[in-house]
């Protein structure tokens, strides 16, 4: 059975932005259904037309896009709370795929209802837009500046500020993470070889510790120096 939007699971999340009963209302009055996808399919194709307004409720997937040469690249993230499918034409081919890395949940909301639905709540639904284009390249656009380290180490704790906000940490602290280090090299923009030096390092100063798909950070805060400043700074989830 769908989940209701007023009991959704991640609404309740410290991470997410309170929202008044109506809006959760009106949003609920624009979501058509819930779908599931299996690990390794396709949730959104790349060249396709109007696949539909998603939002996730639950797993965690990959953006890709198709390189000049022919060849995939990984250009983003896909986490609870995304919401996938939104582009400023919607008639217009998409310009990036989105594969599902685990199960996933997607709720499915009426793309003509979602305009309404901006119209009648404003501020709500432009912090959704907005960050909605924030997080297409997650989370190599906001962590796209500084040397390799830094970048790696704000990459990291957006990974498990994230992650951790969206209730999937176990008891031992570990969060999935089943991404290749080839894809997160393309997401930031570094090279593979630099990303498995640096990881190396972070690991060998007990910084982070990803292994078998999982992550850790045993000591966020020595994390968080290294990273820099503007890495404290977290805004609550706007979620549709």
């Amino acid at each position: 059975m769908p989940t209701p939007c007023l009991a959704c699971p991640l609404r309740a999340r410290a991470c997410v932005g309170p929202l008044d009963a109506k809006a959760i209302e009106a949003i609920q009055s624009i979501k058509r259904d819930e779908i599931g996808v299996r690990p390794g399919a396709p949730v959104l194709r790349e060249g396709r037309r109007d696949q539909g307004l998603y939002t996730v409720l639950s797993g965690l997937g990959l953006r890709h896009a198709t390189r000049a040469g022919g060849a995939r690249r990984a250009v983003g993230l896909v986490l609870p709370g995304d919401l996938l499918g939104l582009q400023p034409d919607p008639d217009a081919p998409l310009l990036h795929g989105v594969e599902a890395r685990t199960g996933m949940t997607l709720c499915r909301f009426d793309r003509d209802g979602f305009l309404s639905y901006i119209s009648r709540h404003p501020a709500h639904g432009l912090s959704v837009i907005w960050q909605a284009a924030e997080t297409e390249r997650f989370p190599g656009g906001m962590v796209d500046a500084g040397p390799a380290q830094a970048r790696l180490a704000r990459a990291v704790l957006r990974l498990h500020d994230r992650l951790a906000g969206s209730g999937l940490a176990d008891e031992d602290g570990s969060l999935p993470l089943p991404y290749r280090q080839q894809e997160l090299s393309e997401v930031l923009g570094l090279s593979l070889v630099h990303t498995n030096k640096t990881l190396a390092k972070l690991r060998d100063g007990g910084l982070v510790i990803w292994s078998d798909g999982r992550l850790r950070v045993p000591d966020r805060a020595a994390l968080a120096d290294l990273a820099g400043p503007d890495v404290g700074t977290r805004r609550l989830h706007a979620l549709l």
